[in-house]
């Protein structure tokens, strides 16, 4: 059963660091049906792989459908990954799999704050569910957050004290829709093509 984004539950004024009293966030449960590499595709730090399916250094994100096949971004124990934002952004999406309480994703620039696991479990309220922290199948620990800031925030910094934090980028609808129209463009482009070769050799 897919279920509706969690909204007074998961809608979240940051109290933690230095963060403003109009930062959000809020999770959407199972959010996608796949998830790509994080842009840009290259990261700073160290203690991190890109990698498929499930092993000891990370767990495939479950997305709706059943566990992502594609490749994500596991941060390992004692590591961390920083991605440059360029100028920034005032909102951020995410797709976490299997929710730790020791991963944290904090957020570097003039809005800048931190999120531990803890709190982010608390915005899914996966406790109250009966959910613990890590569960690899439940849409309380795999899903969106969506980060909204009050000032910009230049830099993503991902990092777990144990393995693992599980990460991959959200798919734009508006990237799909241009990629469906441009489709429907060739092939339509194509047809005419072929209708006016058509009636050149008739």
């Amino acid at each position: 059963m897919l279920l509706k984004a969690v909204t007074a539950a998961s809608v979240f004024a940051l109290m933690a660091g230095a963060a403003q009293a109009t930062d959000t966030v809020t999770f959407t449960p199972l959010g996608a049906s796949s998830i790509t590499l994080l842009t840009p595709a290259s990261y700073t730090g160290a203690g991190f792989i890109q990698q498929t399916g499930s092993n000891s250094q990370g767990a495939a994100p479950e997305l709706i459908g059943g566990a992502d096949t594609a490749e994500y971004l596991s941060i390992l124990g004692g590591g961390s990954a920083t991605i440059d934002l360029g100028p920034g952004v005032t909102e951020y999406k995410l797709y976490v799999g299997s929710l730790d309480d020791y991963n944290t994703i904090a957020f570097g620039g003039p809005g800048a704050t931190s999120y531990d696991g803890d709190v982010l479990l608390g915005i899914t309220n996966a406790a109250a569910h009966g959910i613990g922290s890590g569960n690899q199948t439940s849409p309380y620990t795999n899903g969106v957050f969506t980060f909204t800031f009050d000032d910009k925030v230049t830099s993503v910094i991902l990092s777990s004290s144990t393995n693992s934090l599980e990460v991959g980028g959200v798919p734009e609808p508006a990237t799909w829709a241009v990629m469906l129209l441009g489709f429907g463009g060739i092939g339509a482009s194509m047809r005419g093509a072929r209708r006016k070769q058509g009636a050149a050799t008739a």
